[in-house]
């Protein structure tokens, strides 16, 4: 069971509207959130989740959305201390 949020054309970014400057603003912005995806982990929230489900029983859809919603709740607190130590340092 897969259980990771995709990066890709549905990440809520349209480049279509923005104008160069404004891409190149994103570019930077969009790196430490990219790099995130791009890191293979060891994926122990979705093998926590699968565990706990051979004792509770949860359907695989709201088992897949409780498991995306976790990576995203993960990938923030990693972007927060990634923006935090960021500020630190300057």
């Amino acid at each position: 069971m897969k259980m990771e949020t995709q990066v890709g054309e549905g990440n809520g970014v349209s480049n279509s509207r923005l104008n160069s400057s404004d891409r190149s603003e994103d570019e930077k912005l969009l790196e430490p959130f990219r790099y995130i995806h791009q890191v293979p982990g060891k994926q122990i929230r979705a093998k926590l989740a699968l565990a706990f489900n051979n004792w509770l029983k949860i359907p695989s859809d709201k088992l897949v959305a409780v498991g995306d919603i976790t990576q995203m709740l993960h990938n923030a607190s990693l972007l927060c201390l990634v923006v935090g130590s960021t500020h630190l340092e300057a």
